[in-house]
């Protein structure tokens, strides 16, 4: 059930507010239950930083690995262009001798 009056609420009379306050559904709620305590709060506080630096963590690390790897592909790319030019200079060398 819904009260709805057309008057201003500070201009109701106690009575009448004090019934719109019982029936309302939270009345009934202390209001230590409503609350968070702070020890709930500060537990929150630090699983969210832990998280977090783990997640920084792993993205530093990804990006050490990823340079790694392109070092890696570098030193495979200038080994296979080696590899190909001393087979094509030998290769040379047997046509220039027959």
């Amino acid at each position: 059930m819904k009260l709805s009056l057309p008057i201003s609420h500070s201009a109701l009379p106690i009575a009448v507010r004090q019934l719109i306050r019982e029936q309302h559904p939270l009345s009934r709620i202390p209001h230590s239950a409503l609350r968070t305590p702070h020890s709930k709060r500060g537990v929150a506080l630090v699983i969210t930083l832990v998280l977090l630096s783990i997640i920084t963590f792993m993205a530093v690390t990804f990006l050490v690995v990823s340079r790694s790897q392109h070092g890696s592909v570098a030193t495979e790319t200038d080994l296979a262009i080696a590899r190909l030019a001393a087979d094509s200079a030998t290769e040379r060398a047997i046509a220039d001798l027959l």
